[in-house]
């Protein structure tokens, strides 16, 4: 499997980074303002990734399940994507769980 901590920049020349896996986005970060940051936002997904009680599982309005992975403050720190079901929003988070605390981390906006 390869996974990749991707930072991107908005339209709006904010920063944000995904987590991706196997060439899909399976985590979206907040928008940051500046490197520094965003670098702290990595650190924490990796740090609390892992650790099942901080997912939050919800449902969107349209009745799709999706997550919030949640610091230790309780400050989420990334959102899962919509899902097809229940099953498949928790294979997203096993494969989280599995890549969150290792990924390498490619900056995107180094090709700018």
């Amino acid at each position: 499997m390869s996974s990749a901590y991707k930072i991107r920049r908005a339209s709006n020349n904010r920063l944000y980074f995904v987590l991706e896996v196997d060439n899909k986005e399976i985590l979206a970060s907040e928008m940051y303002m500046k490197m520094e940051s965003l670098n702290e936002g990595v650190i924490s997904v990796r740090e609390n990734s892992a650790k099942d009680e901080r997912y939050i599982r919800k449902t969107s309005n349209t009745d799709k399940p999706y997550f919030v992975l949640m610091a230790v403050a309780k400050e989420p720190i990334g959102t899962g994507e919509f899902y097809s079901s229940q099953e498949a929003m928790e294979k997203g988070i096993e494969s989280i769980k599995q890549n969150g605390p290792t990924a390498p981390v490619i900056d995107e906006t180094k090709n700018e």
